[in-house]
């Protein structure tokens, strides 16, 4: 129950602020910050 709701709210985030989400995908994954353009962010 708490992992789910946990996963909603981190959904929830993404919507709400896209660039902090694709900020802390690229902190667990930097090897992606040089194939996604800063320009896209």
């Amino acid at each position: 129950m708490q992992e789910a709701g946990a996963g909603i709210v981190s959904l929830g985030g993404l919507y709400a602020d896209p660039v902090a989400g694709m900020r802390r995908a690229r902190a667990r994954r930097p090897g992606v910050v040089s194939e996604v353009p800063e320009a896209s962010a």
